[in-house]
């Protein structure tokens, strides 16, 4: 089977060599002239012709010196083109960085070459673009996260400053004042909740979270997290139907998959309306155990559904369910990093649910921690 034609033109077409074999060519061709003249000299002379060698010899070198000097002008033309060709490429790739480097991140260099082809520096101007479109939607994400964060760190610095300003007016009663502090603790637990969730995605995203896999209990580990939830689903009057298959082993980081049950079921507590139902079950798929946590609440748009993973992203547009849109993106990296598959099922007004694949224990692992 033949292998496909590769576009791009040799690195060797604009190196110095082909220079020197362009010379060499012509040289070459020179030395050919001068032999094809002296057979045809020495056949003319069998004829009798009156020529002397001498003669011969001289219009020979004379051939010869021309053909070189001909050679050498082509050689050295050849070069100037083509090194002015080259610095006209590098110009346009150097207008084109100092454009970016001012931050301008929608500058695009289009293909130089009309015969389709693809050189080295039309290799260098698709990276360059690819470098540039990535650097962009870099850029953007973190002005999005900078003004996203700067909003949540508003809203409850906001009710620090304005209950502290009251408490220090001295005109509230002792009942007044505790309410008071009361909602400047909930705000700073608020504040320290958003800084840790941020510092925890960046080490996640920055790879600098280790990955300690052991072998747990699922069922123990759930039990713990609902029990954490306990107290704000009996102030919703919310019902909690557990199905967990007995036994179930995992070999995974159990710290890790905590934040990520805490996360989804602080999700379904607070999506799911006064007197609904949340629903937990797990159960042993294969190699792998499906772990399921759906709730009744609003449920989720099929354009919503591609959004949810995102840092700062929230469903409810109206901030009516307090959040900071980080739960989920924190849940997302996590599991990459776990190597666990999540999916979501969900439609507008039938709640929302979300469907984990973890790899079970096996006997053939050991506990040992993996970084």
């Amino acid at each position: 089977m033949r292998r496909p034609k590769d576009p791009r033109i040799n690195a060797s077409s604009i190196s110095p060599k082909s220079y020197l074999f362009t010379f060499l060519f012509c040289n070459g061709l020179c030395a050919a002239l001068v032999e094809i003249y002296t057979l045809l000299h020495a056949s003319m002379s069998a004829f009798g012709q009156e020529e002397t060698m001498a003669e011969a010899m001289a219009i020979a070198l004379g051939i010869g010196g021309y053909v070189l000097f001909a050679s050498t002008l082509l050689s050295m033309v050849i070069l100037f083109w083509r090194r002015f060709v080259m610095l006209r490429k590098v110009e346009i790739l150097n207008e084109a960085a100092r454009k970016v480097s001012a931050g301008d991140y929608t500058v695009r260099i289009p293909p130089q070459r009309k015969d389709g082809k693809k050189d080295e520096f039309e290799v260098l101007y698709d990276d360059f673009n690819s470098m540039t479109e990535r650097l962009g939607k870099k850029t953007v994400l973190r002005e999005d996260f900078l003004s996203n964060i700067s909003h949540e760190f508003k809203t409850p610095l906001s009710v620090i400053n304005n209950y502290v300003t009251i408490l220090q007016s001295g005109m509230l009663s002792e009942q007044e004042s505790q309410e008071y502090m009361e909602k400047i603790r909930l705000a700073s637990v608020q504040l320290s909740n958003l800084v840790g969730n941020i510092l925890q995605i960046s080490r996640l995203e920055n790879g600098k979270v280790v990955v300690r896999r052991t072998s747990f209990d699922l069922s123990d580990l759930m039990a713990r997290i609902i029990l954490g939830f306990d107290q704000a689903m009996t102030e919703k009057k919310l019902h909690l139907e557990t199905d967990l298959e007995e036994g179930l082993l995992l070999y995974s980081d159990e710290g890790l998959l905590g934040i990520v049950f805490s996360n989804l079921l602080s999700n379904a507590v607070k999506f799911t309306p006064g007197d609904g139902t949340i629903w937990i079950s797990a159960a042993a798929d294969g190699t792998s155990i499906r772990v399921s946590v759906r709730d009744s609440g609003c449920g989720i748009s099929a354009e919503e559904k591609d959004r949810i993973f995102e840092k700062f992203y929230q469903a409810d547009h109206s901030h009516s369910t307090k959040g900071n849109g980080l739960g989920l993106a924190m849940v997302k990296n996590i599991l990459e990093l776990l190597e666990c598959g999540i999916d979501v099922q969900s439609e507008p007004g039938n709640g929302a649910e979300f469907i984990l694949k973890i790899p079970a224990f096996r006997e053939a692992e050991n506990g040992t921690s993996e970084s």
